[in-house]
C-alpha cells in the first residue's frame, strides 16, 4: 500500500517486519552496538559482520534470509515520565523514520538493527517544547540516517575485503 504526503512523494507503511520487536532483542542490540548521534537523536546500529554469501535461489524462496535494516524506537521513562508524551515522541520518531528511508543505501549485503531514540539535549527540548512536530524530527533524522549510511558503507567495504573482494 503507497501513501502520498504532502510533497507529492509516494512513501510506503511501515511494516512490522521491518520493526525490532522484545525485550531480548532491544538488549542485545544495546550492548553490541556502534552509538551514532545528532543534537537531538541518538542511533544504536548494530551490523552483522559476518555476513556470508547466500546461495541466490534458497534466497529468492526465504525471505528469512533478506538482507535488510530492522529499525526499533525508545523513549526513557525516567526522562518523559508520562506515558502519552513518550507514545507521541515514538509516533513522531517512526513518521520521520517512515518519511526518510528512503534515503538509506539498500543495496548493501548486510543485516543490521537500528534503535533511535531522544537523547539529553532532545528530551530537553521536548520537555520545552512539549507540542515537537514533525518538522523539528525530520531534520535530525535525516542527519542521523546520513551516519548510518557512511557506518554501513564502511562496514560493507570492510566486509568485502575480509572476503577477499577487491572495491
Amino acid at each position: 500500500m503507497t501513501y502520498n504526503n504532502i510533497n507529492n512523494v509516494s512513501c510506503t507503511k511501515f511494516k512490522k517486519t521491518e520493526r525490532i520487536k522484545g525485550f531480548n532483542a532491544f538488549s542485545e542490540i544495546f550492548k553490541n552496538s556502534k552509538a551514532l548521534s545528532t543534537p537531538l537523536l541518538t542511533g544504536h546500529l548494530n551490523i552483522d559482520y559476518n555476513t556470508e554469501e547466500i546461495n541466490k535461489d534458497y534466497e529468492i524462496e526465504n525471505p528469512l534470509f533478506e538482507k535488510k535494516l530492522k529499525v526499533g524506537f525508545v523513549v526513557s521513562k525516567k526522562k518523559i515520565r508520562k506515558a502519552v508524551n513518550r507514545n507521541r515522541i515514538k509516533r513522531l520518531l517512526r513518521e520521520s523514520y517512515r518519511l526518510n528511508r528512503n534515503n538509506l543505501i539498500s543495496n548493501l549485503n548486510l543485516n543490521a538493527n537500528l534503535i533511535i531514540g531522544l537523547n539529553e539535549k532532545g528530551t530537553d527540548f521536548f520537555k520545552e517544547q512539549s507540542k515537537m512536530k514533525i518538522q523539528d524530527i525530520n531534520e535530525q533524522m535525516i542527519r542521523l540516517l546520513e551516519s548510518v549510511n557512511a557506518e554501513m558503507i564502511k562496514v560493507n567495504r570492510a566486509a568485502k575485503i575480509k572476503r577477499g573482494k577487491t572495491i
